[in-house]
């Protein structure tokens, strides 16, 4: 199975969250509707994460539309799932709210895709974009310093573009934290964040008295 961009953010979600019926939201179960272009009269599975393994939650049937709906009485654990698909191939979202659609083709579940009814996965899908696009900026002005690396000057530059790019993604994720913090996204964000070190307690002299 193929490993996509978005993967390393499931490998962050080592525990399941447990979400609250928001404001609005019918209670009692879930209901996700998914039509996917490309697919038609077959079979995908609804998987989630317990720690780094995946396990089975549901089973849907494709109609002739490519239109399939997992559905539940019982809410399902917030976090992370997966809509497993013929080829053995799979594009990954949130459960939070209970209730939501998704649509896309396999021509590129990321850039296709279309969501309803869930700030969680339109927050998910906008970051993959975000960064995709940055990605290949990067990936660029990288080949370009590989064929420039004798040049100081334009050396330095590119490395300040990188870095600006650099500090673009996580002025974007903290963006998301400020701004959505209830959200699952932002608490993934937040357990990726490096430790901030405190400085070493010093005397009065300024010696440090506790490394």
């Amino acid at each position: 199975m193929k490993i996509p961009l978005y993967k390393t953010l499931t490998i962050a979600v080592l525990l399941i969250f447990t979400s609250p019926v928001k404001p609005g939201q019918a209670a009692g179960g879930y209901k996700i509707k998914i039509k996917v272009n490309g697919i038609k009269d077959t079979v995908c599975y609804l998987a989630g994460y317990y720690g780094p393994k995946q396990y089975y939650k549901d089973t849907a049937r494709v109609d002739a539309n490519g239109v399939f709906i997992f559905e539940g009485k019982d809410e399902l654990p917030g976090g992370i799932y997966s809509a497993i698909l013929p080829g053995n191939t799979y594009f990954e979202f949130i459960v939070n709210e209970q209730h939501f659609s998704l649509e896309t083709d396999t021509s590129n579940y990321i850039q296709n895709m279309k969501v309803k009814g869930s700030l969680e996965n339109k927050l998910f899908y906008d970051h993959f974009r975000v960064v995709a696009k940055l990605q290949k900026e990067s990936e660029e002005l990288k080949v370009i310093l590989k064929n420039i690396k004798d040049n100081k000057d334009s050396t330095a530059l590119i490395n300040k573009k990188l870095r600006s790019i650099n500090k673009e993604v996580g002025d974007y994720k903290l963006k998301i934290i400020r701004e959505n913090p209830q959200t699952i996204l932002a608490k993934i964000f937040k357990s990726m964040e490096d430790p901030k070190i405190p400085e070493a307690p010093k005397d009065e002299n300024g010696n440090i008295i506790d490394s």
